[in-house]
């Protein structure tokens, strides 16, 4: 308790001053023998406490731990090293001889790993000094420390206990997390060992347990950022087939996972009960979030991955269209994925109609929320905001055909977007884009009054007008300094 304490103190910055000056010497002195010897005790929940409470160490504990790492003559590191003793006690007794029989102390091993490893090597340890950010651990120990946790976790995630698997992904959650916070320019966890890790995460995503299931999903997130991050474009052709194959399996994975809530949101699914909807709900969430590492990788873009990132796409959007009924969180995390998603990439996975589709839902919202006919959170509406932002300007006369062809869209939603357009500032090009949309394409002519195709094609005039003009003043004064 008091080790939890002091950590929870040290996040305070009010906390952080008044502990300033205060010797916290003992704790690895005294504290820190006293939990290694309590790994080892017969009493099982001693063993745990012990596990839990190193994974509350701070990381100026940590700095002096590794300092003194391997210094005594004829003993290993895992006897002069409370964290390889704790990497021990993860793995199960009757796999490897240092573990413990235990699962409930395994799985405590595992989350103080997780832990340990946030705090040790990202760089979100304060200095008392300056107050800048540093990193516990020098590069080389990191390594070190991610080659040896990475191949612990690798057995962990194949206990036969499934709270010891939820809380080997936790760990290496963290670890993969925390390696691409630190940004590094060099490679902290070998290829190889990234790519066995994704190929094992992935495989918890049909764990029979929902909680495995929750912290493979946040897992493969991190782990996807930092693979595609790491590889140099000689190891993407030697690995490039599998590399795609990967990225579009967990694509298609989580899709899932986000179409069972929408299913279940719309009851079009088979009823469930209270905590299967529950975890239903969770999934979806980090889905959404790891999508987005998904979206940014370059192998996520060969063309054999469209449709099945086509598909993530559309789930998304439908996530935002269902915003009255479905989660909260599921919505923030799909706007949050679908507003980070680079312009090429709307295009190349937009197939035929995504884009357009996104638009018709970002016009909709807004214009209920505009007229009081919907509820939706401020927050939320400028989430929406900011992504048909995005998407007007981006979208091509197809994209807009494809938006104004929906049933949902009604002339008056039309000309609320013409109004906002204004009020946005928008350049020419996109007025004119709307206006040829609707001389060109005749079906669409009974469902706009004219008067409405005409305000976008005198308002294109006059911000062609307005744009030239600035042009030619901003060409004027260049000629002006030249002069000078």
């Amino acid at each position: 308790n008091f080790l939890q304490g002091r950590k929870a103190m040290a996040l305070s910055s009010d906390e952080q001053l008044r502990m300033t000056g205060v010797d916290f010497s003992f704790v690895t002195s005294i504290f820190c023998p006293l939990l290694h010897r309590s790994l080892n005790d017969y009493d099982v929940s001693i063993r745990s406490f012990a596990a839990s409470a190193l994974g509350h160490l701070q990381g100026s504990d940590w700095e002096s731990i590794f300092k003194v790492l391997c210094v005594s003559e004829g003993k290993t590191k895992h006897e002069t090293n409370y964290f390889y003793s704790l990497l021990e006690v993860c793995e199960n007794r009757r796999i490897s001889s240092r573990g413990d029989k235990s699962a409930n102390v395994r799985s405590m091993a595992c989350k103080a790993i997780g832990n340990i490893c946030t705090t040790c090597i990202s760089k979100s340890e304060t200095s008392s000094k300056k107050g800048e950010e540093y990193a516990i651990l020098p590069e080389s120990q990191v390594v070190e420390v991610c080659k040896d946790v990475s191949e612990v976790m690798l057995h962990c995630m194949l206990d036969t206990t499934a709270q010891v698997r939820s809380m080997a992904l936790f760990a290496i959650g963290n670890l993969a997390l925390a390696v691409k916070e630190r940004e590094s320019d060099n490679l902290m966890i070998p290829l190889s060992t990234t790519r066995s890790l994704c190929i094992s995460v992935y495989k918890c995503l049909d764990d029979k347990n929902e909680k495995v299931i929750g912290n493979a999903i946040r897992t493969i997130g991190h782990l996807v950022s930092i693979l595609y991050d790491q590889v140099t474009p000689q190891q993407a052709e030697a690995c490039a087939q599998e590399m795609t194959e990967l990225c579009r399996k967990v694509a298609c994975k989580l899709t899932c996972k986000i179409n069972h809530a929408i299913n279940d949101a719309t009851n079009e699914s088979t009823k469930l009960t209270w905590k299967q909807r529950s975890n239903a709900k969770r999934h979806a969430w980090g889905a959404c979030n790891s999508l987005k590492s998904l979206f940014g990788c370059s192998y996520a873009r060969k063309k054999e991955n469209q449709e099945a990132f086509s598909n993530a796409l559309s789930e998304l959007i439908r996530c935002v269209e269902l915003i009255q009924i479905l989660n909260e969180k599921i919505v923030i995390s799909a706007l949050s994925t679908l507003t980070s998603i680079p312009p090429m990439t709307w295009h190349y996975f937009g197939g035929k109609n995504v884009l357009g589709n996104g638009l018709a839902v970002c016009i909709n919202i807004m214009y209920r929320d505009n007229n009081k006919e919907s509820n939706v959170k401020p927050i939320l509406i400028g989430e929406i905001r900011a992504m048909l932002l995005s998407l007007v300007n981006l979208a091509t006369e197809a994209d807009f055909y494809n938006c104004f062809a929906s049933d949902d869209l009604s002339a008056s939603m039309v000309e609320f977007l013409y109004c906002w357009m204004v009020d946005q500032k928008l350049e020419a090009r996109i007025y004119s884009t709307v206006s040829s949309v609707f001389q060109r394409q005749s079906d669409l002519g009974d469902k706009v009054e004219m008067y409405i195709v005409q305000k976008f094609s005198s308002r294109a005039l006059h911000e062609h007008k307005k744009e030239n003009q600035e042009f030619t003043n901003s060409s004027d004064c260049i000629e002006g300094e030249d002069e000078l």
